[in-house]
């Protein structure tokens, strides 16, 4: 039986806006056919157009609520049934969720840690053999500089989440080495997307000098070089990585009290309701 021939792409998650925009661009400059897969639609098919007629490649789009459980193996199956295989997967798709911990509902907490952790997961573990059997390809994993925080109030699950993705790739670049197969991470801190634009970022963007926010395309341009020269851990700039030496350097408990004081305001008292 003759096996199916099947196209390699480059699968950028959350390619609808920000970063994963800017990733699947340079990516089709370099000459990678590029499957975009976020839940909005139609910026996805105005940047397919886009990277049609300006790089030569060809697109897919794959309209997909990556929060739904078993949202992976759901879009990897698409995948397959459109003949495609992955041998550059990139793991962009992120999101906060904003408020004390029990102000959203299991239901949201479930779909959030489902988009953070739960779908890159499952597409590393599906996208994975094919790599394998190939002798080449590249995990790259966005995460962040939150990653390193002892804690993150008013935006509870978001740090412990995106550290995963930075042990999970430090991980797998050791268990698989040798194999061609390559993992990165890279750890961005604030970067001008529309990811900035609900309340508890806009807090934060406020604080933070003019000189430490980035742009989109500067963060997809360091991370795809990083994945490129084999970094397992890529730092978007020095200010960044200094902080996060710091961050690992500095007493947990003390940090995280001071962290408390100066990102929720203590002057409302805290809600315990949990929401339905």
């Amino acid at each position: 039986m003759t096996k199916a021939v099947t196209t390699p792409v480059a699968l950028v998650t959350g390619a609808s806006s920000g970063i994963g925009v800017e990733l699947a661009r340079q990516l089709a400059a370099q000459g990678h056919d590029v499957a975009l897969a976020a839940r909005r639609e139609a910026p996805m098919r105005e940047l397919s157009r886009d990277l049609e007629a300006q790089c030569g490649v060809r697109t897919w789009v794959f309209p997909v609520d990556l929060a739904e459980p078993g949202a992976g193996r759901a879009l990897h199956a698409q995948l397959t049934d459109a003949g495609l295989t992955v041998d550059y997967l990139v793991n962009n798709a992120g999101a906060v969720l904003e408020g004390r911990f029990l102000q959203s509902s299991t239901t949201q907490v479930a779909g959030n840690l489902q988009l953070l952790v739960g779908t890159p997961v499952e597409l590393i573990h599906l996208c994975l053999p094919d790599m394998l059997a190939a002798g080449r390809g590249h995990v790259l994993t966005i995460s962040s500089l939150g990653a390193f925080w002892p804690c993150f109030p008013g935006v509870s699950l978001y740090s412990g989440g995106k550290w995963m993705l930075v042990n999970l790739t430090r991980t797998l670049a050791a268990e698989y080495a040798g194999s061609g197969v390559r993992f990165s991470v890279t750890v961005p801190f604030t970067t001008r997307t529309p990811f900035l634009d609900t309340p508890a970022n806009q807090a934060i963007i406020g604080t933070v000098p003019e000189i430490m926010v980035q742009s989109a395309e500067d963060v997809a341009r360091i991370a795809l070089t990083g994945a490129a020269r084999g970094r397992v851990l890529q730092h978007t700039s020095m200010i960044n990585r200094v902080i996060a030496k710091l961050l690992r350097m500095a007493p947990p408990g003390p940090l995280a009290r001071a962290i408390t004081v100066l990102t929720l305001d203590r002057r409302e008292a805290p809600d315990h309701s949990p929401a339905h």
